[in-house]
């Protein structure tokens, strides 16, 4: 009985049989981690949108708090992308525990949330106090709880040093040569959120094409908003008067380049109901990016001050 052997032209049969099955596999696997890769991004994106916007929305509401009524509680450069906000709870430290108020001869002390404590507990020699008249008008800045004002009830805002403001700047940034992220687009930059009591700027979003703000004015003194603008008045009383809404745009790309991909979405508008204050259309290779629009409306809680 003889043995029969595999021919070479079998062998070559089974070879391309197997060779064509390994690239079917293979190539569904790198279209998997393709769409594994882009979904992974596309949620980092996500996530860092939500954080910032949540970040930005805080300190825009809270522009202005325990800033006298004399000064800008909000300052925006649109040719250099600058958002400048003003006020005492911009970070939280061991400072934030002094804001509240002393009656009288500052014998008594309150925070915020009606829990009395003694002077000594924020009277250090680390901690300064910016004490205001309840209208908002400067009376004392930097001074000791028992040197206050025995004739009324002072606003205390405790203060790392001798200002009267601690101030948050947004904007957007170019990347360091050696700290871009390889997934954002070639002239997208970072939008970053700098905090002037601590020195220190920290990126807020990545990727990010646009980046502006527009304001919502109320100019006939009705408390509704007239008017979109992306000037504030220069005078901080009117601006206090008339600001009523904030809206920030902020245009970046979801995930990384992707040459299979083709942006259809045309021209992106920045809108307010005056009209367009800034458009971006993607060219070129910025095609081949998931460009979205974000847009969020705030409203400053603290600007306007009325004594009843």
């Amino acid at each position: 009985m003889k043995n029969k052997g595999v021919t070479l032209i079998e062998l070559l049969v089974v070879l391309v049989i197997l060779s064509v099955v390994l690239g079917a596999v293979y190539q569904s696997y790198l279209n998997v981690l393709k769409a594994y890769t882009q979904q992974t991004t596309t949620a980092v994106s996500n996530i860092d949108r939500l954080i910032g916007a949540e970040i930005i929305r805080r300190d825009i509401e809270l522009a202005g708090f325990g800033i006298p009524n004399d000064k800008l509680p909000l300052e925006y450069d649109e040719a250099n992308n600058t958002l400048t906000i003003s006020s005492t709870v911009s970070s939280r430290n061991d400072y934030t525990k002094c804001y509240g108020y002393a009656d009288f001869n500052g014998k008594r002390f309150f925070t915020l949330d009606d829990a009395e404590i003694s002077a000594e507990d924020c009277n250090d020699t680390n901690i300064c106090y910016l004490a205001l008249d309840l209208d908002y008008t400067q009376k004392y800045n930097c001074y000791k709880v028992d040197s206050s004002d025995p004739s009324k009830l002072l606003l205390l805002f405790g203060l790392s040093s001798n200002s009267t403001d601690n101030k948050i700047t947004y904007e957007l940034d170019d990347y360091n040569s050696e700290d871009k992220p390889l997934r954002c687009a070639q002239n997208t930059k970072v939008l970053r959120r700098e905090d002037a009591s601590t020195g220190g700027a920290q990126p807020i979003l990545d990727c990010v094409e646009r980046f502006k703000v527009a304001f919502g004015l109320d100019t006939d003194d009705d408390d509704i908003v007239d008017t979109w603008s992306t000037t504030l008045p220069s005078d901080p009383k009117v601006l206090r008067s008339q600001l009523k809404q904030v809206k920030v745009f902020i245009v970046y790309h979801e995930g990384r380049k992707d040459p299979a991909f083709n942006y259809s979405g045309g021209t992106i508008y920045l809108n307010t109901s005056n009209g367009t204050i800034e458009q971006f259309t993607p060219t070129g290779d910025d095609i081949h990016y998931r460009w979205k629009l974000f847009q969020f409306s705030v409203k400053p809680m603290n600007l306007k001050r009325e004594i009843r």
